[in-house]
């Protein structure tokens, strides 16, 4: 017997916040709507070098 998986799938908007004018980004579940996270501009800056060193770990290279 196959189990089917659901795929969770989200969006993202970007946003400006206009109380401090940063760029916010919301992730929202597709099927909920709830927003399941904000990130903010400077938590982007944080954890572009984790990013980056998951990305690179992930390529194969040719």
């Amino acid at each position: 017997m196959t189990k089917k998986h659901k795929k969770n799938e989200v969006c993202l908007s970007i946003y400006a916040d206009s109380k401090n004018s940063d760029l916010l980004i919301r992730v929202v579940d597709n099927e909920s709507l709830k927003v399941i996270k904000v990130i903010s501009e400077n938590d982007l800056l944080d954890i572009k070098d984790e990013i980056n060193e998951i990305v690179n770990k992930l390529m194969i290279p040719p």
